[in-house]
């Protein structure tokens, strides 16, 4: 087969990679690295960046390959991490499995604009060859991928402490929202970028969900992600802010979300944490999410 190859053109690139990653999962969901979930809100940054702040420089290290009928059928391209820029910057690969060959055309268009970071998964042992067969070496740490069967099992207990409710929060409280994720996470976001991300192909209004108490302080939050072609959801982010910890707020909130989820004919849930968030990985392991894969960055030339 014969294939084309074109640098970042307009958003509508962005969509379309967007719609690899779903036509991918739906093949063999162990292959590409970035899910829906990730891939939108980092999408949907990016068209913020370019609107709002006038930043393009994204644009810059993009490769999209497309068959003989026009279909997109593989992307590669540089990613930063916002305010955490890496220099130089890690890379994404992005492949159909029907066409995994073109795998090793992105890795030297890749290595060509100077990638010397990439994330595989551990279940793509194709990838995984190929990336130590360059000369790449995986890391210690990883981000543990799990996921929860949703579809014919029961409506689970929510157990909130005296006090606290779960709603949805309107745009004049997004400044609060914002606090509160940084004081879990240490970022803080921007309403540009947020009300980008609400534009997302996966983004549902009604499921960002929060845990409050009675004086409306925001304890915990949880977004859930929906991709409808595969009919999966994806939790990101979720977080107790300090002061709030240790009452089972997350967990009430997680079982309120899989409910949510049943309700809307959901067949699975998915989220990842990294493999040293300790409280995380014990709260998704008793919330019933299991471990399905493991996702490493490989370096070029570095030890584990």
């Amino acid at each position: 087969m014969n294939y084309t190859a074109h640098p970042y053109q307009s958003r509508n690139d962005l969509y379309q990679i967007g719609k690899l990653i779903r036509r991918a999962y739906a093949r063999q969901k162990r292959f590409n690295a970035w899910s829906f979930c990730r891939y939108d809100i980092w999408a949907l940054r990016r068209i913020a960046d370019a609107g709002s702040f006038n930043d393009h420089s994204w644009q810059e290290y993009f490769q999209l390959m497309q068959d003989e009928n026009g279909l997109l059928v593989g992307a590669a391209f540089a990613f930063d991490n916002h305010h955490w820029r890496k220099n130089p910057e890690p890379y994404a690969l992005i492949v159909d499995p029907d066409h995994a060959q073109l795998a090793k055309v992105l890795f030297d268009w890749a290595e060509s604009s100077g990638m010397c970071e990439i994330e595989v998964l551990q279940g793509n042992t194709f990838l995984c060859d190929l990336a130590q067969l360059r000369g790449y070496t995986r890391s210690n740490d990883f981000m543990i991928l799990r996921e929860k069967i949703l579809m014919d099992t029961p409506h689970e207990t929510v157990s909130l402490p005296q006090g606290y409710s779960i709603r949805t929060l309107n745009q004049s409280e997004w400044n609060c929202y914002f606090e509160a994720v940084h004081a879990v996470f240490n970022r803080m976001d921007t309403p540009q970028a947020f009300a980008s991300i609400q534009r997302a192909p996966s983004n549902v209004h009604e499921l960002h969900l929060n845990v409050v108490n009675d004086q409306n302080q925001i304890a915990a939050f949880c977004s859930v992600w929906l991709d409808r072609e595969n009919n999966l959801a994806e939790f990101e982010p979720v977080g107790t802010v300090p002061q709030f910890q240790k009452q089972g707020l997350a967990a009430a909130l997680i079982a309120y979300a899989c409910n949510r989820l049943r309700e809307m004919n959901c067949s699975q849930v998915n989220v990842a944490s990294w493999s040293e968030s300790i409280g995380a990985n014990k709260l998704y392991s008793a919330c019933g999410l299991v471990e399905y894969d493991r996702l490493y960055d490989w370096k070029k030339g570095s030890s584990t």
